[in-house]
């Protein structure tokens, strides 16, 4: 019986210590999601403004 309700405080401390990992893993990971929105962000205004460049350029082209 003692071999056993050590098992389960074993039990129990793995998987708290995976959950503090997991949770640790979690806040470390949010300022690279956020890096990788802004990086998102900026290449599609980056291609918007091109293509509103090139539209902008067709448009002179016919109307000439």
């Amino acid at each position: 019986m003692n071999n056993q309700d050590t098992n389960t405080n074993y039990e129990a401390d793995l998987r708290s210590s995976r959950s503090a990992k997991f949770a640790a893993l979690k806040v470390q990971a949010a300022p690279i999601q956020s890096a990788a929105l802004v990086t998102r962000l900026l290449y599609a205004i980056l291609i918007v403004g091109f293509l509103g460049y090139y539209l902008d350029r067709a448009l002179q082209i016919v109307k000439q």
